[in-house]
C-alpha cells in the first residue's frame, strides 16, 4: 500500500520540526555528547571555579565536575 500525498506531506513536515528542535539521526548512536562550561564562582586565595558538564544525549547520563 503506497502513501497518500497528504501522508506524504504530512511526514515531510514531521521531519522539518524534528529537524528544528535540534534532533538528530546518526550512524553510530552513543558518539554524540552535549558539554558546558559554567562558572560557579570564586574561592579566595584559589581563584575562579567552574563546572563542566557532559550529557551523552544517547543514553542520557550525565557527568559533572568543578
Amino acid at each position: 500500500m503506497r502513501p497518500t500525498e497528504a501522508q506524504v506531506i504530512a511526514l515531510e513536515h514531521q521531519q522539518t520540526l524534528n529537524e528544528a528542535h535540534g534532533e538528530i539521526e546518526t550512524a553510530h548512536p552513543g558518539f554524540l555528547g552535549s558539554q558546558d562550561t559554567y562558572s560557579v564562582g570564586t574561592i579566595k586565595g584559589i581563584g575562579r571555579i567552574y563546572q563542566q558538564t557532559f550529557v551523552d544525549t544517547y543514553s542520557k547520563v550525565a557527568a559533572c565536575k568543578l
